[in-house]
């Protein structure tokens, strides 16, 4: 049941109204002949609609006392007035009444209006309802929103952690490509091919001689590819200059390296001055086995 007060200061209309209002079926919780104490009486008995006359001897009017429930309480207000208070009324638009009623009035007008009050109170509530959750969709899509950006940048760390790491993976593969053909071709020209030289220049019989450089033409063809990519770091070096170039990186003297090559000390001090000058440290003081290892 709708529960309802009263607040008029004419007591005839007062108990007429709450005849009216009990005939229709709604609980008349209280009824006040001033505007005074509206909001104390209110706050007790809690009404679902106020019927607020509006003209009042004294100091507060039912419009002050209208605006004050609404501030403080909430609760709406139906307005009851005479013809000279209908500008009033207009003033008070702000306050957003569910009605109001000129007196003098009819019970069917009363009625009629009350239902229409309620109605819009309910419409009113339904309205802050979906009002109140369309915000908390509002609040979870921005928290879900704001969630997924924080995974996405989590994610997009990661990936970039990822990725610097990959690179770093793949430069030390390279590094280590090059390195291990660099052993091979090193291992081939330092261990391998000295010996053939000495097969060759001892004499061998005709079928060892084929043997031989069946074994040297496989040997090239094994390590040209290899060659070749590790020539193009020492741009301009003769393959002569490249095979001084790979025995002092590996720290071999003038001397080691005229043995291995079968040269004389002359020729590779010779094939030294021309790796200075063709990697440009000629005339500094740069040690030029400390200069080819900063090349890998």
């Amino acid at each position: 049941m709708s529960r309802i007060m009263i607040v008029d200061d004419d007591v005839i209309i007062a108990q007429e109204l709450e005849e009216i209002l009990t005939g229709d079926g709604y609980d008349v919780v209280k009824t006040l002949y001033s505007a005074e104490k509206t909001l104390e009486w209110a706050e007790k008995v809690r009404p679902d609609l106020i019927l607020m006359d509006i003209l009042f001897p004294g100091r507060m009017d039912g419009i002050t006392a209208a605006r004050k429930l609404k501030e403080e309480l909430g609760i709406p207000v139906m307005f009851f007035t005479g013809h000279s208070g209908i500008e009033m009324v207009e003033r008070a638009k702000d306050l957003e009444p569910v009605g109001y009623v000129v007196k003098p009035f009819h019970e069917a007008q009363v009625s009629s209006n009350v239902r229409l009050a309620f109605s819009q109170i309910k419409i009113n509530k339904e309205l802050e309802e979906a009002r109140e959750r369309l915000e908390e969709k509002v609040r979870e899509r921005t928290k879900s929103l704001a969630d997924t950006n924080v995974r996405l940048e989590e994610t997009a760390t990661h990936l970039e952690e990822a990725n610097t790491a990959l690179r770093v993976l793949l430069r030390k593969r390279d590094q280590d490509k090059v390195e291990f053909e660099e052993k091979i071709l090193a291992n081939v020209k330092l261990l391998i091919e000295p010996h053939l030289e000495s097969l060759k220049n001892s004499s061998p019989k005709a079928g060892q001689m084929e043997h031989i450089k069946l074994l040297e033409s496989s040997l090239k063809e094994i390590i040209s590819p290899f060659s070749q990519r590790l020539t193009s770091k020492y741009v301009g070096l003769t393959p002569g200059e490249l095979e001084v170039a790979y025995l002092v990186k590996e720290g071999r003297r003038t001397k080691d390296i005229a043995q291995i090559l079968n040269l004389s000390d002359k020729t590779i001090e010779d094939y030294r001055k021309q790796l200075r000058t063709k990697l440009g440290i000629k005339n500094k003081r740069v040690n030029l086995r400390t200069h080819l290892l900063s090349l890998q």
